[in-house]
């Protein structure tokens, strides 16, 4: 009889002591179970870019933007442009969710091969590609990439016609007179002073900056070379006229 009431006592107090560690749990879990879950699923955003198509490309344009070069151009009622876009990867295995890139910091360098702010820089955000213009990106899936446009150089005889630049050149707040050649980043909004997002023939580090509401901020630097001369065939121009890697 005592063997059994002290059997009967040992199971009662497991049960007990289950209970507890279950409700325990169950506590636990409810309070901290995102939290736990974001230190082994997370999204992880990469920045990626290969000199060639199709992150660098020779694109026509909407005629209402900018107009012909000539009767025969071979691209009658368009205009042409060299196009620069990047990747942005989810490396992770966790949905990135509401991402924007913003480029952070502009520098040029100088005669003597320093480094120093871009002037007129303010950080802004880029668009995203074949999007209308949204700054946020709703979601980026494991393993899957979205394209985020950098930046593109117009035909020296076109940009003076883009809509873009003639409202900047309208600004007072800027004279700036513009090389033949110039590299207009893509940004989401355009600044009314022009050397804010034309950049001038040089040698530059750019800082792109792309979050996720759910993620870290994944920061990396451009370096863009380019001279004042445009050269029609591709390969010519991506070799000769225009210089750009990420660091």
């Amino acid at each position: 009889m005592e063997e059994a009431t002290k059997e009967l006592v040992n199971l009662t107090l497991w049960l007990v002591i289950a209970t507890f560690t279950a409700a325990i749990i169950v506590i636990f879990v409810s309070m901290f179970g995102e939290w736990l879950k974001t230190l082994f699923f997370k999204p992880n955003l990469e920045l990626i870019y290969d000199h060639h198509w199709p992150d660098a490309i020779k694109i026509p344009l909407n005629w209402n933007k900018v107009k012909p070069l000539t009767e025969n151009d071979g691209l009658h009622g368009t205009g042409v442009c060299y196009f620069f876009r990047f990747r942005v990867k989810n490396k992770g295995n966790r949905p990135a969710k509401n991402i924007e890139v913003l480029i952070t910091k502009i520098e040029k360098q100088n005669v003597d091969k320093s480094f120093q702010t871009y002037k007129t820089f303010i950080p802004l955000n880029l668009g995203w590609s074949n999007t209308q213009s949204s700054i946020y990106m709703p979601a980026i899936y494991p393993d899957l990439e979205k394209y985020c446009d950098l930046g593109l150089i117009l035909h020296p005889q076109q940009k003076e016609l883009d809509e873009t630049i003639r409202f900047a050149q309208s600004s007072e707040c800027d004279e700036t007179v513009l090389s033949n050649i110039v590299f207009s980043l893509s940004f989401a909004v355009k600044p009314n002073v022009i050397e804010s997002f034309m950049l001038q023939p040089g040698t530059y580090k750019i800082e792109a900056s792309a979050v996720a509401s759910n993620s870290t901020i994944c920061k990396k630097t451009f370096e863009l070379t380019f001279i004042d001369q445009w050269f029609d065939e591709p390969t010519e121009m991506l070799s000769q006229g225009i210089g750009l890697k990420l660091l």
